[in-house]
């Protein structure tokens, strides 16, 4: 899966951005997974510290705390980021 999925997942769940670029740009709950998905790789490679790194990083600038342990699967959606926090044991889709 990568990250321009999870954009256009956007897209088809959201009213609000009315074109790829707006997504991207504008759209705190796809930022937060994009951010998770690579602190997600990073996890399973063992790099645990980067990978927690990144996690505070998007923490900071999204509002979102999604442990990189957590497990999400393909068309994961957050709407309004501030605030969601999911655990390392967290299991979706």
């Amino acid at each position: 899966m990568s990250w321009k999925d999870d954009v256009y997942t956007v897209l088809e769940r959201d009213p609000a951005p009315r074109s790829f670029k707006e997504a991207m740009l504008f759209s705190q709950g796809v930022h937060a997974v994009i951010i998770y998905r690579i602190s997600h790789r990073l996890w399973n490679k063992g790099k645990y510290t980067m990978a927690r790194m990144l996690n505070y990083l998007g923490r900071f600038l999204t509002g979102a705390d999604i442990h990189p342990g957590a497990d999400i699967g393909k068309d994961f959606f957050i709407d309004h980021a501030t605030g969601v926090v999911i655990g390392e044991t967290t299991i979706i889709g």
